[in-house]
């Protein structure tokens, strides 16, 4: 019988050399989905995006959490406006009882983004200062899913209160996003990319900003934008308007959350207050001023029934002392502060606060 030979260029050989290279292929991509998942969490921290405060503002915790004694006693958490509006120091210099603080507050920080610190906390807090934006307490908005995702690639885990507390008042969407596996996680990561190019543009076209301080000062983190005119202020407020004036009717869940800060709070042995933080003067036409009436009585009436301690410092900041429709500038940041360590020397004097 005679050998027959399979020349290079038949159709046997063909699909062998293309199995092999498809087998080669998977494995390949396989490897290189592998390498993607384990360097994930390395790679998320290298590329600066506009939640890079979230790592630098639990790396400091970690920190004061294995030195104490030398860790923060006073912190106020929020979202950028109290970014912008507390200095520390100056804190520090006008309260009757100095206390050394943080302003760990960032970009879009909800109560419930603050309240994941709250595990973290060192044992060095006395006082915490929780600011509170009126508008997000009045619709229904879960934790942002990109910005948890942010906070688990920084090496973040819930506790078994944090994360059985959010699910319970918060509902299904706050389980479900803490049930999701480290593969979705890190898999979800990727926005990371687009986000830090979006930065960097930023960074080239906002000279006036300071990006940096913004992202990792403890003390004071205002981006240092120039104060605005009030006629120009006003004039935004007139191209935004409304048809008809806004409502405020809460939304329950969230102001049923509050408590849960405030118990969390004491459990660790600090003392907290809940700040509402400043809004522009125009903003009383821009929403109607039943929308404020509505909004303090509401608020007011909630924090009585739950023994939580309320400043309102909507009207702490005049007009001409803001950076835009939203942000103070630092001349703002000037007298909100004073406004606040005022507020809290009351609290102290009256035996609220330790």
């Amino acid at each position: 019988m005679s050998e027959t030979l399979v020349g290079a260029d038949s159709p046997e050989a063909t699909r062998g050399l293309q199995n092999g290279q498809c087998a080669w292929l998977a494995a390949a991509v396989a490897a290189g989905a592998l390498f993607a998942w384990f360097v994930a969490p390395a790679l998320f921290g290298l590329f600066p995006t506009d939640v890079t405060r979230t790592q630098v503002i639990l790396e400091a915790l970690e920190a004061a959490r294995e030195a104490p004694a030398e860790g923060p006693e006073l912190i106020i958490f929020g979202s950028s406006v109290a970014m912008a509006s507390v200095d520390m120091e100056q804190m520090y210099a006008a309260l009757d009882q100095p206390l050394q603080g943080w302003n760990l507050s960032s970009t879009g920080q909800s109560p419930l983004e603050s309240y994941l610190y709250y595990q973290e906390l060192p044992a060095s807090v006395k006082l915490i200062v929780q600011t509170l934006s009126v508008p997000t307490l009045n619709h229904g908005d879960m934790l942002d899913e990109q910005k948890y995702n942010a906070f688990y690639m920084y090496g973040y885990r819930p506790d078994a209160r944090t994360a059985e507390s959010m699910s319970r008042i918060l509902g299904a969407q706050m389980a479900a996003l803490f049930a999701k596996s480290d593969y979705a996680q890190r898999f979800e990561s990727r926005w990371v990319v687009r986000q830090a190019a979006d930065r960097f543009m930023r960074g080239l076209l906002r000279k006036d900003l300071s990006i940096e301080r913004a992202m990792r000062d403890l003390k004071f983190p205002n981006s240092g934008a120039q104060e605005v005119s009030v006629q120009a202020i006003r004039a935004e407020f007139a191209r935004t308007k409304r048809t008809e004036p806004s409502t405020f009717a809460g939304n329950a869940p969230k102001l049923t959350f509050l408590s849960e800060m405030a118990e969390r709070a004491r459990a660790h042995g600090s003392d907290i207050v809940f700040v509402l933080l400043p809004m522009h003067p125009e903003d009383y036409n821009y929403r109607g001023q039943q929308y404020f009436a509505d909004a303090r009585r509401q608020l007011a009436e909630f924090a009585q029934a739950n023994n939580i301690t309320l400043l309102d410092g909507i009207d702490a900041v005049p007009a001409d002392n803001y950076a835009d429709m939203v942000h103070p500038s630092e001349n703002g940041a000037v007298v909100f502060s004073a406004w606040l360590a005022d507020e809290l020397n009351a609290l102290h004097g009256d035996g609220v606060t330790r």
